[in-house]
């Protein structure tokens, strides 16, 4: 018995000893190819996977002789080394599901494929578990890119029917394998691993296992196969419900990963990051750095998107040139590129040899069978430069059918349908592509991503969305037999979309670079072909047209063929008040009245308004009237803005406005014409810098809000009362998106109102002494701040505090003015006079409107907390809500005017 169990184990050994002396003779080769491997698939995936993570490795003999044994225990080997498959392993570590798929399909096409697994198809439907993706291979130099293949290797075979080779020993020529490792370790990593006739020799007939695994399968796959698979004990079951409940979340997390990927790439597809000039600038230096290290695709293609989108044509064209012999193989879209710079330079130059070199590029690109959106885009906007509409049509067919909700593709097709439908019946038909393309524009504007060409498509999309004329006029009709409440909301629907649009148009004009006219005047001519095909059916293409041309009036072109009146600039002040016409809400009312009270007493020269009795406009009626009425001379000029047709039952010519009004035609009822009739009066017949005229807003509706959008965009002073209603509200919760910067918010307080729209007295004596009395201000600030021991200021917060002491010196004017009191020289004969007790808080409250005022027009708001960075101030509210501690601060202010004058030869005297 004992004899016979020797011989079984004599037996045994000599098995094992049989597989691990095979698999010695085949060591060195496995090595060589999981070096050779490493290289193929780095160099795959720095192509097409950057972030994938690749690892190859040849089995050692004591794993071998482990994975032989345990195979015996199931039947799983038999007793030769060629029944082990992974030998040599090698495992990609991508990042998400799609990307595993998309690497597996290229691996297949690139190897011959022995077996593939997906390991999902072991499970059971209702279980979890590892779910990566297995092949055994095999190289096969007639399926690898050809320009990692030498010719005498493809020519040795040339039967694409031939069997491959089988592996053989590789006994006596290990030295001939270290020399090929040694040259494939010691390459530089970005070299390209080229299968020469050496290499195959040795690697022809391995097999190959190449794992494809998520980072979350890879997580679950290597705590598993070495706690798990590998263990000598048998695991408790609670223990392998634990690994199934990690593979489930770990399933959750690829799929939710997978899925937010795909809407990030929805936003950044075709899409490029706003930046400013200066941000532009720092980003084409760090592009450059990047290149001038090694060629990089990313760093290339982004570097010449940034030079396209400030405009440098010519630096485009160069970096393309200077990166064309590293993109050549690799990237197509430098070429589309190139083809896009030659286009945008023809429209700089009006040389049309650009334009057809650029767009014969982009045309090749497409015959090749690329189906690229951007590129049939840009193919189609080339034909429109020479007015050839059947090939832009037919480009822009190809664009919509390769992506419909791709925002300029779908505005180009529906623009020219528009135009052969002679209306807005084919954008009905494609509503569920525009509603997409509307969510895509937003997702980018959201991201600051393609601006300001994303909020000009979203526009343009606002504006073909629009009902009817039809279809308003109906609702018109049935209004008449609405209930009051009906007929109100009815009201606030009707042209939402267009004036949705209008406000889009309004951001755009705000975030385009001044010098870049092209943008407004390829807006303008697409507006300009919608306006003229749908007419009324489309309002707002016409308006935008008008507010593109006000745009160009304010960057220097004057012949932009708007026309209207001049307007009575008394003193060259002008404000703009618009806001709320409805006046039901008896608190609002109230304090609404108050603001305008403010305003009434504060400001002299030209008020524009509404021009009707209703809400805000009524309000300036009424009290710039009675201002008027206690002066011996006019100090309040008022003109109002009416349809020559609308409704006298909802609305009355307000005749208290000192001059008559001015009417608009082209639609029954109010619209945005007035404000846009508004502003050609202002810049283009009155000559007004758009710098000088500040606009206050109070609540108000869709057409207050487009008011607000168009003064900002002109580049006014534009403040909305906080928490006014209605269209205030909304634009407060919208005040930190793209192209909404130049719109400002004000407390409801009456100080703060009369700081915006006043004018400073001139004092002589105080503007030739106004340095140094700021110096004498700053210097008494920086004691006030080290006394206040519970608040701790920065240098830099002392500094931000010191800027403002010139508008402080300059404020004490009109402090002294409120109260009857003057500043002259000491030697003047005149007594001096105190400022009196009783009017310090009065002027502290001064004070705080005039810092509140300064900050805000400064880009500051209100936040929580103090933040330098951000611009936030938690002080930016009325005085009544402060504390006592930044009372305090501007009752010391106004107590230290004497003291800041006397340290300069002056004093308080009475006013004469």
């Amino acid at each position: 018995m004992k004899e016979e169990v020797s011989d079984s184990a004599s037996k045994y050994a000599l098995e094992i000893q049989k597989v691990l002396d095979g698999y010695q003779q085949l060591q060195p080769r496995y090595e060589l190819f999981s070096d050779y491997l490493k290289k193929l698939l780095d160099y795959v995936c720095r192509l097409r996977f950057e972030t994938a993570i690749v690892q190859a490795r040849a089995k050692n003999p004591a794993s071998v002789v482990g994975k032989t044994v345990r195979g015996w225990s199931v039947g799983k080997y038999r007793r030769s080394i060629q029944d082990i498959t992974d030998l040599c392993g090698a495992r990609i570590i991508v990042q998400l599901l799609g990307e595993a798929t998309e690497l597996t399909a290229w691996l297949s096409q690139c190897f011959f494929v022995r077996e593939y697994e997906n390991m999902l198809e072991r499970l059971r439907p209702e279980a979890f578990g590892y779910r990566g993706e297995h092949l055994l291979v095999t190289l096969d130099p007639r399926l690898l890119p050809k320009e990692l293949v030498t010719q005498e290797v493809l020519s040795q075979m040339p039967d694409p029917t031939a069997p491959l080779p089988q592996p053989k020993g590789s006994a006596g020529i290990e030295d001939k394998v270290r020399e090929l490792r040694s040259r494939l370790l010691l390459s530089h990593p970005q070299d390209i691993p080229i299968l020469d006739g050496d290499m195959w020799r040795e690697l022809s007939g391995l097999v190959a296992e190449i794992q494809v695994r998520t980072i979350a399968q890879h997580a679950y796959s290597e705590v598993g196969h070495s706690r798990i698979y590998k263990s000598s004990l048998i695991l408790p079951s609670d223990h392998h419900r634990s690994m199934a409940k990690i593979a489930a979340m770990l399933e959750a997390v690829d799929e939710e990963m997978g899925g937010l990927v795909d809407r990030i790439e929805i936003i950044q597809k075709n899409a490029r990051r706003f930046l400013d000039d200066k941000e532009a600038e720092q980003e084409i230096r760090r592009l450059r750095a990047i290149l001038s290290v090694e060629f990089n695709a990313s760093a290339a293609r982004d570097l010449v998107s940034t030079q396209l989108a400030i405009g440098d044509h010519d630096g485009a064209l160069q970096t393309i040139e200077e990166c064309s012999g590293s993109w050549e193989k690799t990237l197509d879209e430098l070429k589309v590129l190139r083809g896009l710079a030659l286009i945008s330079k023809h429209r700089e130059t009006g040389d049309f040899l650009f334009l057809q070199e650029g767009r014969e590029i982009l045309l090749a690109f497409l015959e090749q069978g690329n189906r690229c959106v951007e590129t049939a885009t840009a193919l189609a906007e080339s034909w429109l430069i020479d007015g050839r509409i059947p090939d832009a049509m037919k480009a822009f067919a190809l664009a919509y059918d390769i992506d419909p909700s791709y925002p300029p593709a779908l505005a180009g097709y529906l623009r020219y349908h528009i135009v052969d439908d002679k209306g807005t019946r084919r954008v009905r038909m494609l509503k569920p592509s525009v509603e997409q393309a509307i969510a895509r524009c937003q997702q980018q504007i959201a991201a600051r991503a393609n601006l300001p060409d994303a909020l000009f498509l979203l526009a343009e999309f606002f504006f073909v969305l629009e009902g009817s004329q039809a279809a308003r006029k109906a609702e018109a009709y049935r209004r008449r037999k609405m209930s009051p409440q009906e007929r109100r909301k009815s009201e606030k629907e009707e042209l939402r979309s267009t004036y949705e649009g209008l406000y889009a148009t309004c951001r755009a004009i705000t975030l385009t670079p001044r010098k870049n006219r092209a943008r407004f005047v390829e807006f303008a001519e697409r507006m300009h072909i919608i306006a003229d095909a749908a007419g009324f059916d489309v309002p707002g293409a016409e308006w935008a047209k008008t507010l593109i041309q006000l745009a160009l009036h304010v960057r220097g072109e004057k012949n932009v063929g708007l026309s209207g009146e001049v307007l009575p600039l008394d003193n060259g002040q002008v404000l703009i008040v618009a806001g709320a016409c409805d006046m039901s809400d008896e608190v609002r009312n109230t304090s609404q009245r108050e603001l305008m009270k403010a305003v009434a007493d504060e400001f002299r020269g030209l008020i524009l308004s509404g021009g009707t009795t209703a809400g805000i406009a009524g309000l300036v009626g009424e009290l710039c009237k009675a201002r008027n009425g206690d002066e011996k001379e006019r100090v309040i000029s008022t003109v109002g803005y009416l349809p020559q047709a609308y409704n006298t039952t909802q609305a009355t010519q307000d005749e208290r406005y000192t001059e008559p009004p001015r009417t608009t035609t082209g639609y029954s009822g109010f619209s945005a014409l007035e404000p846009l009739q508004n502003w050609t009066d202002l810049l283009v017949e009155s000559g007004v810098d758009p710098a000088t005229v500040r606009l206050l807003g109070i609540g108000g509706g869709k057409i207050a809000a487009f008011e607000y959008h168009l003064a900002a965009a002109l580049g006014a002073q534009t403040a909305i009362i906080r928490e006014s209603g209605r269209a205030a509200d909304r634009l407060l919760l919208e005040e930190s998106e793209p192209g909404n910067e130049n719109i400002r918010f004000l407390p409801a307080d009456s100080e703060t109102v009369r700081a915006f729209v006043g004018q400073v007295p001139e004092i002589q004596v105080i503007e030739k002494n106004r340095d140094r009395i700021a110096e004498s201000i700053s210097a008494a600030y920086d004691k006030f701040a080290t006394e206040l021991v519970s608040r701790e200021l920065s240098e830099e917060a002392k500094t931000m505090f010191k800027r403002s002491n010139m508008d402080q010196a300059q404020h004490i004017a009109a402090k002294l003015d409120r109260i009857g009191l003057y500043v002259a020289p000491t030697a003047d004969e005149r007594d001096s006079i105190a400022i009196p007790e009783e009017a310090i808080r009065d002027l502290a409250k001064m004070e705080h409107g005039r810092w509140v005022v300064e900050r805000t027009l400064g880009g500051w708001r209100l936040g929580s907390e103090r933040n330098d960075k951000k611009k936030t101030r938690p002080q930016l509210i009325p005085w009544d809500e402060l504390d006592e501690t930044e009372k305090e601060k501007d009752i010391q202010t106004v107590r230290g005017i004497p003291e800041f004058l006397k340290a300069c030869d002056l004093k308080i005297v009475k006013k004469t």
